[in-house]
């Protein structure tokens, strides 16, 4: 093997195809700059260390081990955050951190709500009582306080004690109205909780009179989690009652119906909403259309929305174009891309996807080039649908590991198309620049060497640079299989000297 830095590009330019995809290979890694904090994190390392190790000790030993240190509020939280789902050490150092008063260490809220919300991942829902109760005596509830710990309780389907939490509150002087209310449910919405936020506003509301926004995001909580029945009865409730919903809501609304199969219902809404229909509301109808083949109503639509003004966005042409091009429509695909004037990525890749489904790899090559030309940055999902469509991969599961990547994916198909030299040439520049060398058929790729004459020279070469790299495990795996093609040859080398004697 050569020495070079870049021993691909530099000896295969003529190949266009693979020299851009080497060429737009990164490979740096962006490291954390500490220099301007005041944290000493090697002190934090040490700390996460014995409490790692000890964290079935004693008490006395384990104050001893830790030792004196300089606490603040910043070096609490950088510790607690490296047990988020550890509950034994995090809580340990928690309640020791509380005894540090002589150094002028005290829990403020938001090192409380951290461990109330490592208490609610490690289902420790008893002891987010005991820390409640003791920020209620320091003066430290605040709102943030009910979110993360209505959050922690309702994950774990402890919704009466998420209740209790509203009440626990108000009786220490927080201020629970509906923006509280409607920090909490919106909170719950993102956590994909709809079921758990519904049962808690409806209880809640008897005590706080909900507006607009918490309906919204009741709503939204409970299509997140496609909950059609209930979302339906929150939807009536709202139009009984006058109250007026957003775009954002109604979307949310059309969204659940065309994915629980509901087309009429679907339809019935959007034309109710029609008044106040955005760009994404278009689009999730004519993305449901295109993938239901119903590519008429979908142009249809698309004509609507620019007869009232609305400028399709990237997502409404990544859906025509997908549905034109797997209806074979490829011309008006073309167009569809022409008419967007700078396409974006999703478009290109929403082409050459089609070309991928259509087995047409010189199309999907050419698109590829023409979105270097037109300056749209390749994502990794490009690289890997190219790879999939030049080298025969039906889909990704083809490939034995499930995390599969681009390096995998094109090292696996040079393997496959039985260019092992070429496959080897890329992995030397991976190793080169520091790249994890991809897993793929090892048994193949060493197979096609095996049979070269001085492959187990090659083998030794490679086992030597991967040694040096610190990959020893990968390195071994080509050093025995050197040593076995070394002890073939020398017993061919017998039995022909046997033949000729």
């Amino acid at each position: 093997m050569a020495s070079s830095s870049r021993p691909w590009s530099s000896r295969y330019p003529e190949n266009t195809f693979l020299s851009l995809l080497l060429f737009r290979r990164g490979t740096a890694t962006t490291i954390p700059n500490h220099s301007h904090s005041r944290l000493d994190y090697s002190e934090v390392e040490r700390v996460c260390t014995v409490l790692e190790q000890q964290q079935f000790s004693s008490d006395t030993k384990l104050r001893r081990l830790l030792g004196n240190i300089s606490l603040s509020h910043e070096f609490v939280l950088s510790v607690l955050n490296r047990f988020l789902r550890e509950r034994r050490p995090a809580w340990r150092f928690y309640l020791w951190a509380a005894t540090q008063t002589e150094v002028g260490y005290i829990h403020n809220t938001i090192t409380s709500n951290k461990m109330i919300d490592i208490l609610g991942k490690t289902r420790d829902y008893r002891t987010i009582w005991e820390v409640l109760h003791q920020m209620g005596t320091n003066g430290l509830l605040t709102v943030k306080t009910l979110e993360v710990s209505v959050k922690a309780l309702a994950d774990g389907g402890q919704v009466k004690g998420a209740l209790r939490v509203f009440d626990f509150m108000t009786h220490h002087g927080v201020n629970v109205d509906v923006g509280a209310l409607n920090f909490v449910l919106d909170s719950l919405c993102r956590a994909r909780l709809g079921n758990e936020g519904n049962k808690i506003f409806r209880q809640v509301k008897r005590m706080i009179s909900p507006n607009d926004t918490t309906y919204g995001l009741v709503l939204s909580g409970l299509c997140k989690v496609n909950n059609l029945v209930e979302a339906m009865e929150v939807w009536n409730e709202m139009v009984a009652l006058g109250m007026k919903s957003d775009v954002t809501v109604c979307n949310n609304m059309l969204e659940a119906l065309l994915k629980g199969k509901r087309y009429p219902d679907a339809f019935k809404l959007f034309r109710f909403i029609s008044a106040i229909a955005s760009v994404k509301s278009y689009a999730i109808m004519i993305d449901a259309l295109c993938k239901d083949n119903k590519i008429r109503q979908a142009l249809r639509l698309f004509d609507e929305m620019r007869e009232y003004g609305l400028a399709p966005d990237g997502a409404v042409y990544k859906s025509l174009i997908t549905g034109l091009g797997n209806a074979t429509r490829l011309e008006e695909a073309y167009r569809m891309l022409e008419e967007m004037g700078k396409p974006d990525i999703g478009a290109y890749n929403a082409l050459i996807k089609v070309m991928v489904n259509l087995s047409r790899p010189d199309e999907a090559n050419r698109l590829f080039l023409r979105m270097i030309q037109d300056g749209c940055e390749p994502i990794m999902h490009t690289y890997v649908m190219l790879m999939q469509v030049n080298f025969g991969f039906r889909r990704c599961s083809e490939v034995l590991w499930p995390d599969v990547d681009f390096h995998t994916v094109f090292v696996g198909g040079l393997v496959k198309k039985g260019s092992s030299r070429d496959a080897s040439k890329y992995l030397e520049s991976m190793i080169y620049e520091g790249v994890d060398v991809p897993r793929f058929d090892y048994n193949r790729f060493l197979h096609d060497f095996s049979q070269t004459p001085d492959g187990h020279n090659i083998f030794e070469e490679v086992a030597e640079k991967l040694r040096q790299t610190g990959k020893v495990d990968l390195s071994n795996v080509f050093l025995r299989y050197s040593q076995k093609m070394t002890t073939r040859d020398k017993r061919r080398v017998l039995r022909s000297s046997s033949q000729i004697g």
